[in-house]
C-alpha cells in the first residue's frame, strides 16, 4: 500500500469509497480533487484530505449528474451507479 493508492476518483460506487477511506484512515489517509469554479468563472482545483464518508443510495436534491452538493455540514458528492458518497 502506498500513498498514490489513496486517492479517491468519483467513478466508483459510494461504497467503494467508503470502505477505500475507512481502509486508508490514519496512514495514509484519503485525499481528493475537486473542481470548483471561482468568481470568474475559471476553473479551480481543490486538494481536500477526506476523513469521515457515509453512503447515500438516494439524494432528494436535484443536480446535474456531476456536481456536488451541499447538505447540512457535508459534501454529498455524485457517484457511479447513481450512489452518493457524503463527506
Amino acid at each position: 500500500m502506498n500513498s498514490d493508492e489513496s486517492w479517491l476518483t468519483f467513478d466508483e460506487e459510494a461504497k467503494v469509497l467508503h470502505n477505500k477511506v475507512r481502509a486508508f484512515a490514519g496512514w495514509p489517509g484519503t485525499r481528493a480533487k475537486l473542481q470548483l469554479m471561482n468568481q470568474n468563472g475559471e476553473p479551480d482545483v481543490l486538494d481536500i484530505k477526506v476523513i469521515s464518508t457515509n453512503v447515500s443510495t438516494s439524494c432528494d436534491k436535484v443536480g446535474d449528474e456531476n456536481e456536488i452538493l451541499f447538505s447540512g455540514n457535508s459534501l454529498l458528492v455524485p457517484c457511479s451507479g447513481s450512489t452518493w458518497l457524503e463527506v
